[in-house]
């Protein structure tokens, strides 16, 4: 769009007025200045939690005050706006909740990230991925102090480091919880103190703060209709002040970049209730505020392209000069005068982030330069992913001898709807046609990720967990996880059963043994501390023709389970083996210690008993985002991270056998013929297929 003056964007924003009189304006950075750098010494992250495009932006009327939104936010429209790129349409595309949208911000990627209380501390249920955190620590050689992650909500906490091996707490970065009174455990109230925080880490020389502004979405939630714009006002004054105080500053004026970003959104419209709340797929919930400001950025600018929260925190690392390698986002460039791209933390993440291969047909998600339509499935040269969806992501694949079967999920953006919900696809082929199966569902997570087995006799077994919305919060509501089985001549059954007494279950794994189906599944418990209380069930399950439902019955429940006399501190990603009597089961944990293990079990009697439990890595450097796999002789392979930071792929067949994957990033493990198929980055964004033979 065209550069524009100062009264023509506040004429098209908030109508043209004077400055606020307490904060003096900063000088619009001129083009040369800003081209001569597009890189920053630091960078200040505000998360504006839980404010709306509605009360922050936009110039339509605020359904929590009935006044237009952006007239909220004074000072950083006449103040700031002409000095950053504004998107005005930036998404939480994942799960709209604090926790998960902060993990899509600090990670580059979208993966499952529970909203759990932690009156106890985050432990151990931190990100797979690592965060932008330890990435600039590590590739910039800082120090603790340097980079902080600060919050008046607890909830952030475990976001501060991830489980990635060489990396993780030694890496992380500060947690600072502002606290209603030193040393207290109750945050305050306000968003001032934190923003005085921000300030005193600034002035101690920190180059990464990431900030929670927590006051406006606490009071939304609790239904004060003044209370929650009156906190969305001060956030204004505070962000204000603190870009005034930078441009003060001669050391930080022209070196520091600011971004001012919401995890999520609330409801557009309704009632008051409806206003409160946010977590599903309405377009309120998604739409974000975001700002720019700052070395490089092309000041006066409105970008219309759609933005995710994975690409901010791409951008984030970029603008500092750091690669996030496992990121799926991208640079937002168009923000920026003539940005720099050359390196590693500059190249576009483009080609196949995902894929499987079965029966001679290989199915891959790729990622694709077009901010419209981001990512595609595509089975050989065919695409099956609906043309221009937004995203199409995650293809599970199957096959017998003459038949296939493909699932996946897809988000896409229609403006005349008032709910963005990601669908599942499924697929089947006969003949070499591909035709799409009816789900007996539309609306599922944006984690969504089913297992399948096909039989011979065309029965497909589908175990998928049914959480439209992808959340939980309290650790109360319980998540239903089911069994389907499809054929030709009756379609979908079981849809209607399942196992609801479960929190967050992720990660269904399923095996077939006769007439029964073998299913596993990482769960928390209900009405419990979920970070605390992760482990593994093992459930069979058969079609009773006389009730015509799916009848469950539970073999195995791992919590309080020990390994050499230290608890599992969290189980997640099974896989299951079964051969006639016996069943094999693997998972990731992570230990007391905080390192992550390859753990099996097994039963010599269809799950009546189960041995010890045996880890099977060696050292603790396992990937926690690659579940393992066991191949169809039994054999069980895993990633891990080599002593010289490279990716292992490991086989434990008797002996174990590990090989170099020639890439320090890999998004997919699968198992083929002889060995393994796995998406690879090396070193230059541009990902690829690749295969290792044992």
């Amino acid at each position: 769009m065209n550069n524009l003056g100062l009264c023509m964007l506040a004429a098209l924003l908030v109508g043209c007025g004077g400055s606020d009189p307490e904060v003096e304006p900063r000088p619009v950075l001129g083009d040369d200045t800003a081209a001569t750098s597009s890189r920053a010494e630091r960078v200040v992250v505000i998360v504006m939690d839980g404010v709306r495009w509605n009360e922050s932006f936009s110039t339509e009327i605020s359904s929590a005050t009935g006044e237009p939104g952006n007239e909220l936010l004074p000072r950083i429209h006449q103040t700031l706006l002409s000095q950053g790129g504004l998107g005005t349409h930036a998404l939480a595309a994942g799960v709209t909740i604090t926790s998960a949208g902060h993990h899509d911000l600090l990670t580059g990627t979208r993966r499952d990230f529970g909203n759990y209380p932690n009156p106890d501390g985050a432990a151990w249920y931190r990100p797979e991925l690592p965060t932008v955190f330890e990435e600039a620590r590590s590739q910039l050689g800082l120090g603790e102090d340097a980079v902080v992650l600060l919050a008046n909500t607890a909830l952030v906490e475990g976001l501060a480091w991830g489980l990635y091996p060489g990396l993780s707490a030694s890496h992380g970065a500060k947690w600072d919880f502002v606290t209603a009174t030193p040393g207290g455990t109750t945050p305050t109230g306000s968003d001032r103190p934190v923003g005085e925080r921000i300030q005193e880490h600034l002035t101690a020389g920190a180059k990464l703060i990431v900030a929670n502004l927590h006051a406006a979405d606490r009071a939304g939630h609790n239904g004060v209709v003044e209370a929650y714009p009156a906190n969305v006002e001060q956030q204004d004054e505070i962000i204000a002040r603190i870009w005034q105080d930078i441009g003060e500053d001669e050391d930080l004026r022209d070196t520091t970049g600011l971004i001012l970003v919401a995890d999520h959104g609330r409801h557009d419209k309704g009632t008051e209730e409806d206003w409160r709340n946010h977590g599903d797929h309405c377009a309120g919930c998604r739409r974000l505020p975001l700002l720019i400001i700052g070395p490089g950025v092309d000041a006066g600018q409105v970008h219309g392209a759609a933005v995710l929260l994975e690409d901010v925190g791409r951008t984030i690392a970029w603008w500092l000069g750091v690669d996030l390698p496992h990121s799926t986002g991208r640079i937002l460039e168009e923000f920026f005068v003539a940005p720099d791209l050359s390196g590693a933390e500059g190249q576009p993440a483009l080609g196949p982030v995902w894929a499987q291969s079965s029966g001679g047909i290989l199915v891959e998600e790729i990622l694709v330069d077009d901010t419209a339509a981001r990512s595609l499935v595509r089975v050989g040269e065919t695409q099956l992913s609906t043309e221009g969806a937004l995203a199409a992501e995650a293809p599970v694949l199957t096959t017998t001898d003459d038949r296939a079967y493909m699932c996946h999920r897809e988000f896409d953006l229609d403006p005349s709807m008032s709910t963005w919900p990601w669908v599942g696809h499924c697929w089947t082929q006969a003949d070499g046609l591909w035709s799409e199966l009816s789900l007996p569902f539309g609306t599922v997570s944006p984690h969504w990720l089913p297992a399948m087995v096909p039989r011979p006799d065309q029965t497909l077994h589908m175990v998928h967990v049914d959480t439209p919305n992808g959340i939980v919060t309290e650790g109360q509501d319980g998540t239903p996880v089911r069994l389907l089985q499809w054929t030709e001549a009756s379609g979908w059954r079981g849809s209607e059963d399942g196992i609801e007494t479960v929190s967050l279950p992720t990660h269904p794994a399923l095996a077939l043994a006769g007439e029964t189906s073998w299913l596993a599944f990482a769960s928390s418990e209900l009405g419990s501390g979920g970070r605390k209380s992760r482990h593994i069930q093992v459930h069979t399950a058969d079609w009773d023709e006389a009730l015509g439902e799916m009848v469950y019955v539970e073999r195995l429940h791992t919590l309080g389970v020990e390994l050499d006399g230290q608890a599992l501190a969290r189980m997640e990603r099974p896989s299951l083996h079964v051969d006639g009597d016996d069943v094999l089961l693997a998972f990731y944990a992570v230990l007391e210690d905080g390192l992550g293990a390859v753990v099996t079990m097994a039963s010599p009697d269809r799950g009546a008993t189960w041995g010890a439990v045996l880890r099977v890595d060696e050292g603790g450097r396992v990937l926690a985002h690659i579940s393992p796999q066991f191949a169809d002789d039994g054999a069980l392979v895993w990633g891990q991270v080599g002593l010289e930071g490279r990716v292992e792929i490991c086989r434990l067949a008797g002996t174990t056998q590990c090989l170099d994957a020639g890439t320090s990033a890999i998004q997919s493990l699968d198992l083929v013929e002889d060995g393994v198929m796995y998406t690879s980055n090396a070193g230059q964004h541009l990902w690829s297929v690749e295969t290792l033979t044992f």
